[in-house]
C-alpha cells in the first residue's frame, strides 16, 4: 500500500494510431469514418491502389483537396467542419494511414470503419504512441512516486494541480481511499468545449473504500465526478465548493452497491443526477457546519435507490423512493416516489411527489407542506404534535385515517387544510 499525491505535471505526448489498407479497390466503393457517431465517407475514383485509397481518406478526413479528381467524399468540408475529427490529423506512409491527435495529452478513440468493396481490406487499428500528458490518471509522471495507483493504495488530489481529464476508466482498482480538496477537478462535462456530446469517459471510474471530498476550508471552484461501480464505499463530503462551470453539482456519484453511505455537510451534491444515471445508497446524511440553512445543497435523481435518509440541516432535493426519513432541520424537497416513514423533529418538507407516505410523524417546529403540487396522493397515517405546523390548503391529500392530534389540540398546532370542510372528531 502506497500514498498516492496527484502532480498532474507530465509532459504532452500526442496520441498515434495506424491501419494498413490492402485487398483490391474499384472505382466507386466507399469507405466510410465514424467518431462518436459522425461519418465522412469517401468514394474511391480512378486510384484504386492501397496507397492511392489510403490518401484519400486521410485528404477525406483533413478536409484535403482530393489529388485524384475522380473520387469524392462527403459531407464537402470532410472532416474539417466536424469537431470531433478535428481533434486528429490524417497522414500517410504508403498505404498505412496514420492518425495523430491535434493536440499533443488529448486522446482520442479509435475512429470505427467500414467499406463496400468486396476485395479491399482496410486492417485494424494498431496503437503506435499512447497518449500521456499532465491531464491524464493513468501517465506515472502525474504521481510523486511515478506509479499510477493500484489497489489499496492511499490518494490525495491537491487543488492548484492540473485538471485530471483522461485515463480515467480505472474501474480495475479499489483505492483504501480517495481525498480531494477543493479545487481539485476530476472528469470531464457531458458537453465538450468544441460543442459535441462528449463520447470519452466523464466519470472517474475507480473504486475506494472510503472518499472524502473536500477539507471544509476552502471555497475553490471545482468538478469531480466519481464512478466507484459496484463496491461499496463511504463518502464524506466536508466541501466542494461551486461548480467549475457555474451551474449543477460540483459533487457527481455514481455506484451501485447495497451498503453505500453518503454524509454530507457543505458543498454542492448530485446523485446519480443526469438523467438515466443510477446510484443506490444505503444511508443518506445530510448535515451542516455553521449555516444550518445553506451550507450543503443535496440532489438526489430519479435513478437513485435511497433507503434511509438522515437531515439536521441544508436542502435536500429527492427524486426518488425512500424507506426512512428522519429530520430535525433543513429543507427537504421530495419530487417523486412513495416513502414509507416519514418523520419530522424540525425543519421543512415540501411534498410535491404524488406516492403514498405510509406514516407521517410531523413534531414541534417541523412543517410538512403539500400546498406547492396540486396533484392528488395520499396519507395513511398522519401523527402530528404540538407546534408542528400541516399544509394542505388545497385539499389534495387523503388522509386514510384522518389526522392524529397527538397529545395537543387544534390550537397548538398550525393546520391549513383549505375551506368547505367536514371535521369529525375521534379519539385516538
Amino acid at each position: 500500500m502506497a500514498t498516492c499525491i496527484w502532480r498532474g505535471d507530465a509532459t504532452p505526448v500526442a496520441q498515434v494510431i495506424t491501419r494498413t489498407i490492402g485487398g483490391t479497390w474499384v472505382n466507386g466503393e466507399t469507405v466510410t469514418i465514424d467518431i462518436n457517431g459522425k461519418e465522412v465517407v469517401a468514394t474511391v475514383g480512378d486510384d484504386v491502389t492501397p496507397a492511392e485509397v489510403a490518401l484519400l481518406i486521410k485528404e477525406a478526413i483533413n478536409g484535403e483537396t482530393l489529388t485524384d479528381s475522380t473520387a469524392s467524399y462527403t459531407p464537402s468540408t470532410g472532416g474539417s467542419g466536424i469537431p470531433e475529427f478535428a481533434e486528429v490529423t490524417a497522414s500517410t506512409s504508403s498505404a498505412a494511414l496514420i492518425l495523430t491527435a491535434a493536440t499533443a495529452g488529448v486522446p482520442f478513440d479509435d475512429p470505427s470503419m467500414s467499406e463496400t468493396s468486396t476485395s479491399g481490406t482496410l486492417g485494424t487499428w494498431s496503437t503506435t504512441t499512447s497518449s500521456e500528458g499532465p491531464n491524464d490518471w493513468s501517465t506515472a509522471e502525474n504521481w510523486d512516486g511515478d506509479s499510477v495507483p493500484a489497489n489499496s493504495d492511499d490518494v490525495f488530489i491537491p487543488a492548484g494541480t492540473s485538471q485530471i481529464l483522461y485515463g480515467l476508466d480505472q474501474n480495475s482498482v479499489t483505492l483504501t481511499s480517495l481525498t480531494t480538496e477543493e479545487g481539485a477537478v476530476f472528469g470531464l462535462p457531458e458537453i465538450n468545449a468544441a460543442g459535441y456530446d462528449e463520447y470519452r469517459d466523464t466519470y472517474l471510474k475507480i473504486s475506494a473504500t472510503n472518499v472524502t471530498i473536500g477539507t471544509g476550508r476552502l471555497s475553490n471552484p471545482s468538478r469531480q465526478k466519481l464512478n466507484v461501480g459496484s463496491a461499496q464505499t463511504t463518502v464524506n463530503v466536508n466541501g466542494t465548493g461551486q461548480a467549475l462551470t457555474g451551474t449543477g453539482p460540483a459533487f457527481l456519484f455514481l455506484g451501485t452497491h447495497a451498503s453505500n453511505a453518503i454524509n454530507v455537510l457543505r458543498g454542492v451534491v448530485g446523485i446519480a443526477y443526469q438523467p438515466g444515471e443510477s446510484a443506490t445508497v444505503a444511508t443518506l446524511k445530510v448535515g451542516y457546519i455553521s449555516n444550518q440553512s445553506g451550507d450543503a445543497t443535496v440532489y438526489c435523481g430519479s435513478g437513485t435507490t435511497l433507503t434511509n435518509v438522515d437531515q439536521s440541516g441544508s436542502n435536500l432535493t429527492v427524486a426518488a423512493a425512500t424507506t426512512t426519513v428522519d429530520q430535525t432541520g433543513g429543507t427537504l424537497n421530495i419530487l417523486a416516489g412513495a416513502h414509507a416513514a416519514i418523520t419530522q423533529d424540525g425543519g421543512v418538507c415540501n411534498y410535491r411527489s404524488t406516492g403514498t407516505i405510509t406514516t407521517a410523524i410531523v413534531g414541534n417546529g417541523a412543517t410538512l407542506d403539500f400546498s406547492q403540487d396540486m396533484r392528488a396522493r395520499t396519507v395513511t397515517n398522519c401523527s402530528v404534535y404540538r407546534g408542528a405546523t400541516l399544509r394542505d390548503t388545497f385539499k389534495t391529500v387523503t388522509f386514510t385515517n384522518g389526522i392524529d392530534l397527538q397529545r395537543c389540540g387544534v390550537d397548538d398546532i398550525t393546520l391549513e387544510v383549505g375551506s368547505h370542510l367536514t371535521l369529525t372528531p375521534s379519539a385516538i
